[in-house]
């Protein structure tokens, strides 16, 4: 016996709730084969057809690198070299999500907040726990010895990520641009040698990668 539970008009689901969905299969007799099929179609506002659904978003190799599409950061503490410097590290919090999305973009705040254990200790949200020294080694005076390098790179590193993965929720012709361009990029091409050697040595150093892992849609 088959049955079908055709939802009209269709349930509506906040966006914000956490949906689990249970299926229960009734194994007490013996079938000499049996199919199941559930299907759950997900509305997002976004009109799509079979090619922006692609599990994993192709990339191809430009001939010239567009640094002016490469997701934005401030520049500005990493500028100076050892001037800028305050035990051989700067924080980072203006460029993280916690700045971005909390609204948290200065150390003082984000270490005296009410979810904070203060330096050392974490910042605890609803995304997970961030580690304090982390955004702010110089504030917290736990700076290590890392070159500007470094520092630029990881700080970017986070900004790519978050700005790709945000793009490429789907296989759009913006997503596939713009990962081409990043991988492009990384790959030193035509157009890189005039970005700031910071960005430069960020972009060639995990431009590729970040690229490759955001293409794969139909991965966590």
């Amino acid at each position: 016996t088959i049955t079908v539970n055709d939802h009209n008009p269709p349930i509506t689901i906040p966006a914000s709730r956490v949906v689990r969905l249970v299926t229960e299969y009734n194994a007490t007799h013996v079938h000499s084969g049996v199919m199941g099929y559930l299907f759950v179609f997900v509305s997002g506002g976004n009109l799509l057809t079979s090619q922006e659904m692609n599990l994993t978003v192709p990339i191809c190799n430009e001939q010239v690198c567009d640094t002016s599409i490469l997701p934005s950061i401030d520049m500005g503490p990493f500028q100076g070299g050892l001037r800028m410097l305050k035990g051989g590290c700067v924080d980072t919090i203006a460029n993280s999500p916690s700045c971005r999305f909390a609204g948290i973009c200065d150390c003082k705040t984000f270490v005296e907040a009410p979810e904070s254990t203060g330096c050392g200790g974490v910042y605890k949200s609803t995304f997970g726990d961030t580690e304090i020294n982390s955004l702010c080694p110089a504030y917290c005076d736990a700076c290590v010895d890392v070159s500007m390098e470094e520092v630029f790179e990881e700080a970017y590193t986070s900004v790519m990520t978050e700005h790709y993965r945000s793009l490429c929720q789907y296989d759009t012709a913006e997503c596939r641009a713009a990962l081409s361009n990043l991988h492009s990029c990384g790959e030193a091409r035509s157009g890189m040698e005039a970005a700031d050697p910071l960005l430069q040595f960020a972009v060639t150093r995990q431009g590729q990668r970040i690229a490759q892992e955001t293409a794969k849609l139909g991965e966590p």
